[in-house]
């Protein structure tokens, strides 16, 4: 097959265009219909059958989607490689995958995705007969250790070297330590690398860390990749925190503090060494927030992973979270109708892109008011992922896992029966929702009935919205989208995930909730102006205060 009969002219899904600055342009086109050396180790296997296309809007040509290959040897890899004219180039690959063999019953295909040594996709399945597009989200840069003196327009950064001919190894002659502000005292194969002629040049007060305290953290990043050498620059970054604990009911992963990075506002979230399960929340947390970006989900600035030193750097969210907010422990204004409901609208924007922007898909797991933070415009994101899962793809509903997360947001279907789904997500969501609206808390004892779904339920059944919204709005809301907005948070929490609507559903009707409001609003407002001028007006009455 000629690999121009399968190209075609199409648009492209708008987040395909991800690009940071300048524009995008396409490297190749791969098919596994004829060969090439960039692609190793493949048997090439079609079929005839129809492979349908859930491919989320990238339509890839029938052609394409029925041609595939396999690895010949299984226990080997299928490798794909491509060059880069620069170090600075960043590629963005798009595969399409679709299972187009007959497997038996007792038959599955599953692989790992790994670009550049990093696992992108754990345990992948490829749907049967129907192609499903999967990609990166963060650029993909050329690496490799190869040697820091060649080529010498790659060589690498503080140091130079002779190169005389190609038949004799280049030399480093002076090496720039200076201005890292390194930990520890200069290697002892250094100083004899000075005896024979290395200029070497360091700081005067190489800095010693022992036991880090409070006041002050040593954070380690990697900063600079190159297409021939990695080049690992040692920061140290000092920050003088606020400390500020974080409750959790499994211990907590540790304290959050306020710090300043380069004089900007960051987050620290600092790992305890009681923490029994913190290490494999923070390698969780870690490895999704650097494949996962959304102005909805809170942004990972940097780590450190040194010993028994484990810290998340985030940006800096300056209101704090929604709980505190709502509570009234955190000191400002108390939220209005419409800036709650904008708080609810990007929340759900954010979960919703875990459950179908991902690929694999992501359960957050914890979700919760307190995990949901507010800027200084009080826009929201939603942070702390240590506990999300991917789910399966194709035809599995659900995934089977130890139950985790917080009592008050826990699925009553997945604690029951440990099968975690993305509608686990909107029953905690629901409760959040409910929080948000009412001002009330999740789990009060001094309540007859003191979990807030039983609480919000007896209060329904009465009718009358004014009893069950929060009384710090002061009744700043209309009846349509408050009693809109409550039906939605009780079809979340519905005891049967099947019957509860999916993030997107949720996030589309609580737009309609905010619409309703501002659209109420303004005719309130054009009223009052024309009645300012004289001229009489009739009022309509929005909904019946009962149902």
């Amino acid at each position: 097959m000629n690999p121009t009969n399968v190209d075609a002219l199409r648009p492209l899904p708008y987040h395909t265009y991800t690009t940071r600055t300048g524009s995008l342009r396409t490297l190749a086109h791969l098919y596994f219909s004829y060969s090439d050396k960039i692609i190793r180790y493949w048997t090439q296997i079609t079929t005839t059958l129809n492979v349908t296309d859930s491919s989320n809007g990238y339509a890839p040509p029938r052609d394409a989607i029925t041609t595939a290959a396999i690895p010949t040897n299984a226990s080997e890899p299928l490798t794909i490689i491509w060059s880069l004219e620069t170090s600075d180039d960043e590629t963005y690959g798009y595969l399409y995958f679709a299972e187009i063999q007959q497997l038996r019953a007792n038959e599955t295909r599953e692989f790992k995705i790994v670009a550049n040594g990093r696992v992108d996709y754990d345990s992948y399945s490829p749907m049967n007969f129907e192609a499903d597009t999967v990609f990166n989200h963060v650029s993909l840069k050329c690496e490799g250790a190869g040697d820091p003196c060649v080529p010498k327009q790659f060589s690498w950064i503080g140091l130079s070297c002779n190169v005389m001919d190609t038949s004799t190894p280049p030399r480093i002659i002076t090496l720039n330590l200076s201005g890292n502000n390194l930990r520890g005292s200069v290697p002892q194969s250094l100083h004899n690398r000075k005896k024979d002629g290395l200029k070497l040049s360091v700081d005067a007060n190489i800095k010693q860390c022992g036991s880090c305290k409070p006041r002050s953290w040593v954070v380690v990043i990697v900063v600079s990749v190159s297409c021939v050498a990695i080049i690992i620059i040692v920061l140290v970054l000092i920050f003088f925190f606020r400390k500020r604990k974080r409750s959790s009911c499994k211990g907590g992963f540790g304290v959050v503090c306020h710090g300043y990075l380069n004089n900007e506002h960051v987050a620290v979230k600092i790992l305890s060494q009681s923490s029994t399960q913190g290490y494999n929340e923070f390698k969780t947390e870690v490895e999704l927030l650097l494949r996962v970006h959304h102005v909805n989900l809170v942004s990972l600035i940097g780590y450190c992973d040194e010993g028994n030193d484990l810290a998340l750097i985030y940006e800096y969210m300056g209101n704090g979270n929604l709980k505190e907010r709502l509570s009234g422990k955190r000191r400002g204004s108390i939220l209005n109708w419409s800036n709650r409901l904008k708080i609810a609208i990007e929340s759900a924007l954010g979960i919703e892109y875990l459950h179908i922007g991902c690929k694999p898909p992501m359960v957050h797991r914890d979700v919760k008011s307190t995990n949901i933070l507010l800027g200084e415009t009080f826009e929201a994101k939603l942070a702390d992922f240590g506990l999300s899962r991917s789910f399966l793809v194709g035809s599995n509903t659900h995934v089977s896992t130890n139950v985790a997360g917080t009592i008050g947001y826990l699925d009553p279907e997945y604690y029951q029966k440990n099968w975690l789904t993305e509608k686990s997500d909107v029953y905690s969501f629901g409760i959040v929702l409910l929080e948000i609206f009412t001002g009330q808390p999740v789990i009060e004892q001094s309540r007859e009935k003191p979990y807030i779904v039983e609480w919000a339920k007896s209060m329904l059944a009465n009718g009358d919205i004014d009893s069950i919204m929060d009384p710090n709005l002061h009744r700043g809301y209309d009846k349509s989208s408050s009693w809109k907005a409550l039906e939605l948070a009780m079809s979340c929490i519905n005891p049967s995930s099947t019957e509860r609507p999916n993030m997107t559903r949720v996030a589309h009707e609580l737009n309609e909730c905010l619409e309703i409001y501002e659209n109420l609003s303004k005719r309130s407002q054009d009223a009052n102006s024309t009645n300012s001028m004289g001229h009489g007006t009739s009022f309509i009455s929005d909904t019946p205060s009962a149902r």
